[in-house]
């Protein structure tokens, strides 16, 4: 059997295992790990749109008056 084969059984088994059902609900440790992760996996994700949108198009990460301040000091340096 090669190491692929051996890992795939493993991982076959390890699911077979310890993927029971849990009640709707249920606060356990390994519900509310799953919860906490997919929670933090979300944040990440908008958090990375947001940092695309904003590498895409500066302009909107600034407020109104960041953007003044910062036409301002165009003007002075030219």
């Amino acid at each position: 059997m090669t190491a692929e084969g051996v890992c795939a059984f493993f991982e076959r088994e390890r699911k077979r295992m310890y993927n029971f059902k849990h009640l709707k609900g249920c606060t356990c440790v390994v519900c509310w790990s799953a919860a906490f992760h997919r929670q933090m996996h979300d944040r990440n994700e908008k958090r990375a749109e947001r940092c695309r949108q904003l590498l895409a198009n500066p302009e909107t990460a600034l407020t109104p008056a960041q953007g003044n301040f910062f036409a301002q000091l165009d003007e002075v340096a030219q």
